[in-house]
């Protein structure tokens, strides 16, 4: 794994993580941390806020982060990889989808949402790549709003 890439108004502190938590029909957890690799003096989440003109903080500054060694990271490189973590492998093998059980309009319409307690009771992170990011922002499912590579 990279070096990685926090932004923030205050140096990063492992006792204000928020816990990761399921949000009803949002394709992003609640809490949780979030990171992008280093590219050169900069990382995809700040190439994406200079792009657009948006910051997440009152006072930008960004914290090089060398991850532990050994993490089991699950990577989504293409909607198959999202598929199989939001619909079970022999779903996703098939190109089968379980739709999300909550209401009619989610059924009628198959959106489907990542069960993210699930994923990280077996993983330590997830690797959204700059591929996966293209290929899973508009599929079925989607992480519409996982702006850029991430992991979390």
């Amino acid at each position: 794994m990279k070096k990685q890439v926090w932004v923030g108004d205050e140096k990063p502190d492992p006792e204000k993580i928020e816990p990761l938590e399921n949000r009803e029909h949002f394709p992003k957890p609640k809490g949780g941390f979030w990171t992008s690799s280093l590219l050169g003096d900069a990382s995809a989440w700040i190439n994406w806020m200079t792009s657009e003109d948006w910051y997440n903080c009152s006072n930008p500054n960004a914290w090089l982060l060398t991850p532990e060694e050994d993490l089991k990271i699950y990577e989504i490189n293409t909607r198959v990889d999202l598929m199989e973590i939001t619909t079970g492998r022999d779903e996703a093998e098939f190109g089968g989808i379980s739709l999300h059980p909550s209401d009619g309009f989610h059924l009628r319409y198959g959106y489907n949402y990542v069960d993210f307690e699930k994923v990280f009771a077996e993983y330590d992170a997830i690797h959204l790549t700059e591929e996966g990011q293209y290929k899973t922002q508009h599929s079925t499912p989607n992480l519409y709003g996982w702006d850029c590579e991430t992991y979390l």
